[in-house]
């Protein structure tokens, strides 16, 4: 970097390339570096995805002990986990910051359900369009464990589902 201000950080040089210039891609006179801002939001998406691909892998186990199971990415505890600048801040802020730049993050992730053990019934995306808290809220609101998994809620016998629900008094209605 010092080669392109002139020699160093300390001393007033003109730069010897516009840095708008050295992005450029080669057939254009660049270096074809790209935009540096892009491929940082990439790599710190990837690190998210592979958070919730590879919750057996040792460092995401690390990285669960010291934000709890979700990692921080649950909404309600992220904002009181991260009092000052963490990478792992970056990288469970980078689905917001994408989504606030039209680039639609965060719903276009959909787990799959394998056995449902490690889905969430009510809080993950699983199933239709979006998180079922959401769409049946007022079921939500009766449930009685709030956080059970897709294997806990349903089960299935042959072609037959069954729900197996556990409400805090029963629905009307």
């Amino acid at each position: 970097m010092t080669f392109f201000l002139g020699g160093n950080y300390n001393d007033k040089k003109i730069s010897w390339v516009k840095w708008k210039n050295v992005l450029l891609p080669f057939d254009a006179g660049g270096l074809n570096i790209g935009f540096l801002l892009y491929k940082n939001l990439a790599l710190l998406g990837k690190w998210r995805w592979r958070f919730h691909t590879e919750p057996q892998s040792l460092w995401a186990k690390v990285i669960m002990s010291l934000y709890g199971p979700n990692g921080g990415f649950d909404v309600e505890s992220s904002h009181r986990l991260f009092s000052s600048y963490t990478t792992w801040k970056e990288i469970v802020f980078v689905g917001k910051y994408l989504d606030n730049m039209g680039i639609p993050f965060s719903s276009s992730f959909v787990k799959i359900v394998g056995n449902g053990s490690s889905v969430s019934f009510w809080e993950d995306k699983w199933i239709g369009d979006g998180k079922l808290k959401d769409t049946f809220n007022r079921l939500y609101q009766l449930e009685a464990i709030k956080t059970a998994s897709v294997q806990e809620r349903v089960s299935r016998r042959g072609p037959e589902v069954t729900g197996q629900w556990n409400w805090v008094r029963p629905p009307s209605g």
